[in-house]
C-alpha cells in the first residue's frame, strides 16, 4: 500500500463499489464460492472495473480501460488509468491487470 500523505487526497473515486457472493452448486453440494467485492471507476467515455476476494484482500486485479461496462472496447485514458492505479495502490498491497 502507498500512503499519499495527510495533505493529499484520492484523485478519484468509484462511481459504484459492490459486496457480492457467486455460489455453484451441484447435486446439492456448493462446489464454489467466491465473496467479492466490485469496483467500477468512469470518467469522460472510459471504464475501469476492479475486483477484490474476500480471501485475499491484500490483492486486486484490474481491467484495462474500456468505452464503458457494456462495450468492452480498449481505449488510450493514461490519466483516468493512473489515478484508477493510485486508488487501488493505496488500499492493497498487489494490484493485478486482467486481460
Amino acid at each position: 500500500m502507498q500512503p499519499l500523505g495527510p495533505e493529499l487526497e484520492d484523485s478519484i473515486r468509484p462511481v459504484r463499489i459492490e459486496h457480492g457472493v457467486f455460489e455453484d452448486w451441484k447435486d446439492g453440494n456448493l462446489v464454489q464460492f467466491y465473496n467479492f467485492i466490485d469496483y467500477d471507476f468512469e470518467q469522460s467515455g472510459a471504464f475501469i472495473a476492479a475486483r477484490a476476494y474476500a480471501d485475499n484482500f491484500e490483492e486486486i486485479s484490474m481491467s484495462w480501460p474500456y468505452e464503458n461496462a457494456e462495450q468492452l472496447r480498449r481505449v488510450e485514458a493514461p490519466q483516468f488509468e493512473a489515478a484508477v492505479l493510485s486508488y487501488l495502490q493505496r488500499r492493497f498491497r498487489a494490484v493485478r491487470r486482467t486481460d
